[in-house]
């Protein structure tokens, strides 16, 4: 199979990188006596990202991902350094290097990583047709080809089954952003050439360390994680879940801002809300903040029920959070009436047009992955044995 993808323009023009709390470097900068600051990449919560070239190894490429100074941001890269330091898989990124590097805004850890290609999402984006107007989202099919998605996915299966049971690690924020290609799409010429790689472990932990709620993106969690309900591997394979429905049909399935953003039940706040309940989120004081993260949730709760059905009460009751959101017989206290999300069978074979056997192929694929009750979301290993990687 041969692969054409022009260069992106508009991937290769990131924004300029901020100011506010962000270490104090620029191009040309030499970090540690050998690594010379080349192009600014990105930036996440606690970080920016920069290539940089390694004077001390044939000038390779590397990505410099420098933490913000404080002390929970450099915590987090400290985290990241010593987990990556510790796994060795071809669907993970490699770390070569990590030190302290001090400047005008305070002192920063820094993790010096293998440089890979574009993100996912900037994959899924090409493919969507968002960056070539002659692009196009035929009925019928993946948005990422499937020979291609098959791919993809098993080799995401690979990297998450030998963290859980290899080296018994949660991720805690698989996305589209955090997997990478390990090359750039206009440098890719065939199937061969599409690999990826798992990056970001800065809130990864083993499966016995103290759980954190307080983790991943909101469109990924799974209901566990919204409810306070102790968490396990699963979550992993939830979010895994939400990626592949986003490659197949090009767009999030749990996409809140859709309604949150635009919709007048929460703009103009005719949805009422108890504030005692939101506020026994994370404080005894309700704020702005409680009462979006309130909104959001509930969205995304009420959308995880319409697509995949009731949530598993007697399970889910154990959640610190559950009765915030539902009443006793486990019915949503404040249901939003005016989502339009259908089950998974539909989404595929009404939204998105596909045949019986597409509809049928990923939403038997999904439904591994995709359960509102932990217990019986399917392990990567398992998912792996799955008929949909027959002739890969």
């Amino acid at each position: 199979m041969l692969l054409n993808f022009p260069r992106i323009e508009s991937d290769n023009k990131p924004s300029s990188p901020s100011k506010d709390n962000y270490c104090d470097i620029t191009e040309q900068d030499i970090l540690n006596d050998k690594y010379v600051i080349d192009k600014y990449i990105g930036e996440g919560a606690y970080s920016q990202v920069w290539r940089a070239v390694d004077k001390s190894n044939k000038n390779k490429l590397v990505a410099l991902k420098v933490c913000k100074s404080n002390k929970k941001d450099n915590q987090s890269g400290l985290n990241e350094y010593n987990m990556l330091k510790t796994l060795n898989h071809e669907n993970i990124v490699k770390v070569y290097n990590g030190f302290y590097y001090k400047s005008s805004t305070g002192k920063h850890f820094v993790v010096v990583m293998e440089y890979l290609g574009d993100t996912l999402a900037k994959c899924k984006h090409y493919f969507r047709g968002d960056y070539d107007d002659n692009s196009s989202n035929n009925v019928n099919k993946s948005v990422i080809p499937d020979v291609i998605l098959k791919k993809i996915v098993k080799q995401l299966m690979c990297a998450v089954e030998y963290l859980h049971n290899s080296k018994k690690i949660i991720h805690t924020d698989i996305k589209l952003d955090n997997i990478l290609l390990t090359k750039r799409m206009d440098k890719i010429k065939s199937l061969d050439d599409f690999n990826i790689k798992l990056v970001d472990f800065g809130t990864s932990h083993y499966t016995n360390d103290k759980l954190d709620f307080m983790i991943g993106t909101f469109e990924y969690n799974s209901p566990e994680i919204i409810l306070g309900y102790p968490y396990n591997t699963s979550t992993d394979i939830w979010s895994c879940g939400c990626i592949v429905a986003e490659l197949i049909t090009g767009y999030c399935l749990f996409d809140y801002s859709y309604y949150y953003e635009s919709n007048e039940h929460y703009s103009n706040g005719s949805e009422e809300t108890d504030s005692s309940s939101v506020s026994t989120l994370y404080s005894n004081e309700t704020d702005e903040e409680d009462e979006d993260i309130y909104h959001i949730e509930n969205l995304l709760l009420g959308m995880m029920i319409k697509v995949l059905g009731k949530m598993p009460v007697k399970l889910l009751k154990r959640g610190k959070y559950f009765e915030v959101y539902f009443t006793n017989k486990g019915k949503l206290r404040y249901e939003p009436m005016f989502l339009s999300e259908d089950t998974l069978y539909n989404l595929f074979a009404t939204n998105y047009k596909f045949d019986f056997a597409n509809a049928h192929k990923y939403t038997n694929l999904l439904s591994l992955m995709l359960n509102n009750n932990p217990e019986k979301r399917q392990t990567a290993k398992k998912i792996l044995k799955h008929q949909y990687y027959n002739n890969l």
